[in-house]
């Protein structure tokens, strides 16, 4: 979010207020969702917990897999680097985001699944 705010005060400095519109309303865009987002799942009903056992279950197994499936994106993101298909900074963001979908892709696989 930060850094979404410093890239569009570098580019309001170098070129003005235009091209700096996009990653400001981006910025915005996001936090309002996460906002939401937060005061809907975290909304505190009087009498029941935060979270229940099987929540708390089915986020350490996916946790599990995502660690596990993880490690296999980071090594063919390590041979895909060795053979020059793509270049050393787009690793890291790569791997976080191959981290974070498959995370997502084992959370939605798990929570369906009525025997966890």
């Amino acid at each position: 979010m930060i850094s979404a705010f410093l890239f569009a005060f570098r580019l309001w400095l170098e070129g003005g207020i235009t091209k700096a519109i996009y990653p400001l309303l981006a910025a915005i865009t996001v936090c309002a969702i996460a906002m939401v987002s937060l005061k809907n799942n975290y909304t505190v009903i009087k009498g029941f917990p935060m979270e229940d056992e099987r929540t708390k279950k089915v986020k350490m197994y996916a946790a599990g897999y995502a660690y596990y499936i993880s490690l296999y994106i980071w090594l063919a993101l390590e041979f895909l680097r060795n053979n020059n298909y793509i270049n050393q900074s787009q690793i890291f963001v790569l791997g976080m985001v191959g981290m974070a979908v498959s995370f997502v892709i084992s959370w939605l696989f798990l929570n369906k699944q009525e025997n966890i």
